[in-house]
């Protein structure tokens, strides 16, 4: 009798024994995540879409109820041009940086150079396209405050081209941890300050288009702060990389073009009704 209860054992083995068990489970779990292999990619970027998704469906329930249909197509006029102007002007930049910065891992540094003179030459160019013509797009509806709001939002324009840019950077060297952060950054600082607004009733049309458009100035610091220590920028002997980027980055202008639309597409609809 003694001998077949000495070899039972005990509950708190049998917790002790479970517990090791999760902990070594856990721990792989962790280190998979954390590795850049391909499930990590993809588990890290469907976490990150999933995220992003929730976040704008909260953004979009706290614009709607305090803004209403008349302010809520007031903001989406105001922030769709400098969103559009830049994704239409990329000419296909981020693509061709990351296919060349895997082709051409040599010229790293030349040729994230030649696409942050082109992203930054892109965006002043749909800057200054948004603000001569704005007052043309926005139906006659819209007051001469929003026109005018919607042109000054035009300055934006550099900072989300440069962002797709900077974005396709880390994907090349496989930064998908920093890559997805830097998508659902954004939306997560727009929520905080939308919530910091509705609190203090400060939200209106154009405090609310600032809150979806400036985030992307601080996640754009980080980005460039991150980035240019990984690639060190080399402003000599760039037009070889110039001709790389442009070539491939026109070929690929219209599939990357078309990635972009559905975005711009929604809020078109959204204020043109």
């Amino acid at each position: 009798m003694k001998s077949e209860l000495d070899g039972l054992e005990s509950p708190r083995s049998i917790l002790a024994r479970r517990t090791e068990a999760m902990k070594a489970l856990t721990t792989s779990l962790i280190r998979n995540l954390s590795s850049r292999s391909g499930v990590a990619a993809t588990v890290h970027t469907l976490l990150a879409n999933v995220l992003i998704l929730g976040l704008n469906v909260l953004t979009g329930i706290i614009t709607a109820r305090i803004l209403g249909p008349g302010g809520r197509g007031e903001q989406a006029a105001i922030i769709l041009w400098p969103q559009f102007l830049a994704y239409t002007l990329t000419l296909g930049l981020p693509s061709a940086l990351l296919y060349n910065l895997k082709r051409y891992p040599d010229q790293a540094s030349r040729l994230f150079s030649a696409a942050l003179l082109l992203a930054t030459f892109m965006g002043g160019v749909a800057t200054v396209v948004g603000v001569l013509f704005i007052p043309y797009w926005l139906p006659d509806g819209y007051s001469p405050a929003v026109v005018r709001f919607a042109q000054l939002c035009m300055l934006i324009s550099p900072v989300a081209l440069l962002g797709v840019v900077l974005t396709a950077a880390l994907q090349a060297r496989e930064e998908f941890t920093l890559y997805n952060a830097a998508r659902y950054l954004q939306p997560l600082l727009t929520l905080l300050a939308l919530v910091l607004l509705a609190a203090t009733h400060h939200l209106t049309p154009f405090t609310a288009a600032l809150s979806y458009l400036l985030p992307g100035v601080p996640v754009l610091l980080w980005l460039v702060a991150r980035l240019w220590k990984l690639y060190r920028p080399n402003w000599q002997g760039v037009s070889p990389a110039f001709r790389r980027l442009t070539s491939y980055g026109l070929r690929s202008y219209g599939p990357t073009l078309q990635g972009h639309w559905p975005i711009s597409s929604t809020a078109c609809w959204w204020w043109a009704f």
